[in-house]
């Protein structure tokens, strides 16, 4: 009779460890069997950092395209749109074409860790049987119920190395996949940002709406100050709107040939460290080095407003450097 009850005691010990590590919920910490749902906890864990990347893949992209559009009204911004066109294509081609590499060098990954997790839970139940049958087929002494408990034990530890394992092999291959994702996403991020910097570059500058009043001559244009390699000029600033107002900058060339028309100016030398514009009425003056020794040069000037317009040509003194 004792022995009858020590079985029955032991039996139902037996069914109760089997049973709860197989139901009791995913149960993967601290020792616990993961059930049949441990391939899709582990999957789960796998791709959390994806699902992360990916949303904030699309708030950077919403954000460049957000700031590509900030510009100015007008022909400005249409320019400016027309430009950045192609280049969006090109970062959205990119983007799309990086999410693509990465999720088709995941799958082998993925399906890797898929079949390590299969594997491990398999071995487990495996182990957990053949402890079950050694168990019932013997006395279900207390040596018995020991082999048994340390059979469990052994069978759950394996199982826990085996999942380790699977998780730190796919982390391996995720970490090399999101690094080659990284540097393409990064790559075209440079490149919009770049082409964008060139959109602004060569956008046309604004005109001030109704701003079409040239600044008034410079009529005044002396020379002195001469020496053997330099010649100084000075000059009235003129205005902005004709006499009133202050220019935007000036334009001051030389030649060794008289400077008459448009066209002569154009093909002067330009000089550089010209002053900005002071209010009109104001003594301005400059000094232009690196001339030729006892030759004769012809000097012109002309003002410039911010919306573009230019005054005419200077008066055009000349003097022969000593």
């Amino acid at each position: 009779m004792q022995k009858r009850l020590v079985q029955v005691t032991a039996t139902a010990v037996l069914f109760a460890t089997m049973a709860m590590p197989a139901f009791a919920g995913n149960g993967h910490e601290k020792g616990r069997g993961w059930g049949f749902g441990g391939i899709g906890v582990g999957l789960r864990q796998g791709i959390k950092v994806e699902k992360r990347a990916a949303k904030d893949l699309k708030k950077m992209l919403r954000d460049v395209r957000k700031d590509a559009r900030k510009d100015d009204d007008g022909d400005e911004d249409e320019a400016k749109s027309a430009c950045l066109t192609p280049a969006e294509e090109t970062y959205a081609a990119a983007i799309k074409a990086a999410d693509a590499a990465r999720e088709t060098a995941l799958a082998p990954a993925r399906a890797s860790f898929a079949a390590a997790i299969k594997a491990a839970m398999t071995a487990r139940l495996s182990a957990l049987a053949s402890a079950r049958t050694t168990f019932l087929a013997s006395d279900m002494g207390s040596a018995a119920q020991a082999a048994f408990i340390d059979a469990y034990v052994k069978a759950d530890a394996d199982w826990h190395v085996a999942l380790r394992a699977a998780q730190d092999a796919f982390a391996g291959a995720r970490a090399t996949v999101e690094a080659t994702w990284t540097a393409a996403k990064l790559k075209a991020t440079a490149d919009f940002k770049a082409a964008k910097m060139q959109c602004a570059d060569t956008a046309p500058a604004p005109t001030p709406s109704g701003d079409t009043t040239a600044p008034s001559a410079v009529t005044n244009l002396l020379l002195s100050g001469v020496t053997s390699s330099s010649i100084s000029l000075v000059w009235t600033a003129p205005g902005d709107d004709n006499a009133t107002g202050t220019a935007a900058s000036y334009d001051v060339r030389y030649s060794t040939s008289p400077i008459v028309t448009a066209a002569d100016f154009t093909v002067a030398a330009q000089a550089t460290g010209e002053p900005a514009p002071m209010i009109a009425g104001s003594a301005q003056s400059m000094t232009v080095s690196g001339l030729t020794t006892g030759a004769t040069y012809f000097f012109a000037i002309e003002a410039q407003d911010e919306a573009g317009n230019v005054s005419a040509l200077s008066n055009v003194p000349s003097m022969a450097t000593l």
